[in-house]
């Protein structure tokens, strides 16, 4: 996980925590204040009903009395004031089946005993006495009944307020829980992420730091960082650059040890030389005297040889060469580069044959013979004696294979990307008396050329014994000729 990303962790898992608890909370508050909604609804509705059963006694009552100017006018009175209790008793019991119910109950009785009461009130103006007795009667069970629904009501409303408190006590304990519990999670989340932050974060920045430290002084690094954030690239590359100072500072041991030994020596022999020919040392032995100057002559050219080696590698590097590309038929190639270390095979009794198609290429003819010819040389004097060296070519697909074959000690794997490297020689690499000779120069030099054709080049085993050399270059070259 990359370090934005971890960042954005560090922060929305908090936010998400906190939308959760947060939304948590207000459905407890909500489902509190829907109860004690409800709680003050069963307070307004019993209210409600004791208005409306007294308003029905009074205007039965109120037949007890014979004033007949006043009684019709309270009737009517409270038979307004009854229809408007329904009302609002039907608005307080909406979304409730049982009550709705009930108050439908309720409003047919009130309706019966309003019929009756105004039936009543008739008789009463007309004075049939017996009628009014008649009325009451009838009145009577309705007021009866109409009690009955209303007590029934009550009492419902009043078990819905007794089980309010227990709900609002239960919801308060709920609230208290939940604040409890999001406080005990916030302060884990918290550790946990801090925990994580230092394990990701903190800890490899610390171990970033100790590599920055033991590579400056040269020390062995702690061991790669895993994951894929950008602290684990950086310390890839951490690692990558220790690697090439390694590699960096053998190649200063290599190239000490090659001044030591190609340059130094040479250079002392001559030098003993000169001191001896200026001394007279051999002015009564011309002839010894001549072989110690061409023996210092021979020094000379291998330290030129040397040091144009080293010049055209770094050419070559630089992409300094010019490649003069011409049409060349890599059978007449071939034959040109085993030419000049024919002598030397026929003096080692080594034989070297070739093998498969040769086609037509567009490459440089000298810097490709100059490959070969390192290539041929080598395979030459490593192989032991008597054994028999092979020169393959052929199209492969777009390119042309060339492979050399020799029945030496062959190349370790650890060593056959290295080998190419300058100042390199494989520690197999030995000469048939036994001693590593050469610059390692040679192999880097043929790399290049190669390169600069656009062609590859490497070294696999030979089966059973020996190594196998082989370059590819493209049927159409990739190189870049600088004019």
């Amino acid at each position: 996980m990359k370090l934005s990303d971890k960042a954005l962790l560090l922060v929305m898992v908090p936010l998400l925590f906190e939308v959760v608890f947060i939304v948590s909370l207000t459905q407890l508050l909500r489902e509190t204040e829907v109860q004690a909604q409800s709680e003050f609804r069963s307070r307004e509705i019993v209210s409600h009903l004791n208005n409306l059963l007294r308003l029905v006694l009074e205007s039965s009552l109120s037949l007890a009395s014979a004033d007949k100017k006043s009684q019709p006018q309270e009737s009517k009175m409270g038979t307004a004031s009854s229809i408007q209790e329904l009302k609002t008793l039907k608005l307080l019991v909406k979304d409730r089946p049982e009550e709705e119910q009930a108050i439908a109950r309720i409003e047919q009785i009130i309706a019966e005993a309003s019929r009756t009461l105004d039936s009543t009130k008739q008789h009463l103006e007309a004075g049939n006495n017996f009628a009014i007795i008649f009325e009451a009667r009838r009145l009577r069970p309705l007021v009866e009944r109409l009690s009955v629904e209303v007590d029934r009501m009550i009492e419902l409303e009043e078990q819905r307020q007794s089980l309010s408190p227990a709900t609002a006590s239960m919801r308060r304990q709920e609230v208290q829980r939940l604040l409890w519990l999001g406080v005990i999670l916030n302060v884990a989340l918290a550790i946990s992420l801090a925990v994580y932050f230092n394990r990701s974060t903190a800890v490899r920045l610390a171990t970033l730091m100790k590599n920055t430290h033991k590579m400056a002084h040269g020390e062995a690094l702690e061991p790669a960082l895993p994951g894929d954030d950008e602290i684990a690239a950086l310390d890839s590359v951490f690692h990558d650059m220790a690697t090439s100072i390694r590699q960096a500072q053998q190649l200063k041991e290599e190239f000490l040890a090659m001044i030591t030994h190609d340059l130094r020596t040479p250079l002392s022999s001559i030098e003993g030389t000169l001191t001896l020919l200026s001394e007279g040392v051999y002015d009564k032995d011309p002839i010894k005297g001549k072989a110690r100057i061409e023996a210092a002559h021979a020094n000379v050219e291998r330290l030129l040889r040397l040091v144009n080696q080293l010049l055209d590698l770094e050419k070559l590097k630089a992409g300094m060469v010019q490649l003069n590309l011409e049409p060349v038929n890599m059978m007449e190639l071939l034959q040109k580069s085993i030419n000049a270390v024919v002598p030397e095979t026929e003096n080692s009794c080594i034989k070297t044959k070739i093998e498969g198609q040769t086609p037509i290429v567009l490459v440089d003819s000298e810097r490709l013979i100059q490959v070969l010819v390192n290539l041929l040389g080598n395979a030459q004097k490593f192989s032991p004696d008597g054994e028999q060296i092979s020169v393959c070519c052929g199209q492969t697909g777009e390119s042309v294979e060339i492979s050399i074959s020799d029945r030496g000690l062959g190349v370790p794997a650890d060593q056959r990307e290295t080998i190419f490297e300058k100042f390199t020689q494989a520690s197999t690499r030995l000469d048939r008396s036994g001693k590593s000779t050469g610059t390692g120069l040679g192999l880097a030099i043929c790399k290049s050329i190669v390169q600069a054709h656009g062609g590859t080049i490497g070294v696999k085993p030979n089966e059973p014994s020996g190594s196998v050399f082989w370059l590819r270059l493209p049927l159409v070259p990739q190189a870049k000729v600088t004019k």
